[in-house]
């Protein structure tokens, strides 16, 4: 899910909840759904981060997206669980803050791999 909200004249506050990428089930997390928001923004922002994760690919756009925000200040909150693609958003923000018991999650990717032993052992 994600909410976007004015909290003030100059700041917008956007929520990003749940799965990053493409979704069957609910509203997508994606750089399009992101960027359609943030390019109409102006001021800083408060992105309240609550992911466990997704597509690696789009939490890395998403990411860039708004490291390269310039019309304002970007500060990311942590807020609950965040892993995997999750976290790649949660740091993009100039001040990132994360509560004492909240929990950040940071593994190696996986893949999946079909083929000959040739090729299995390539990926």
């Amino acid at each position: 899910m994600i909410q976007i909200k004015a909290k003030s004249n100059n700041i917008t506050e956007i929520d990003i909840l749940g799965d990053i990428g493409e979704s069957f089930w609910g509203e997508s997390i994606t750089l399009e759904t992101i960027k359609a928001q943030v390019d109409q923004l102006s001021g800083d922002i408060i992105v309240n981060v609550s992911s466990l994760g997704g597509n690696a690919f789009e939490g890395l756009a998403i990411h860039d997206l708004l490291k390269t925000y310039s019309k304002g200040t970007v500060t990311t909150n942590i807020i609950g669980a965040t892993a995997s693609a999750g976290t790649f958003i949660a740091v993009s923000g100039s001040h990132v803050k994360m509560a004492s018991n909240a929990l950040f999650l940071i593994h190696n990717s996986h893949t999946i791999a079909i083929g000959n032993s040739s090729e299995l052992r390539k990926t």
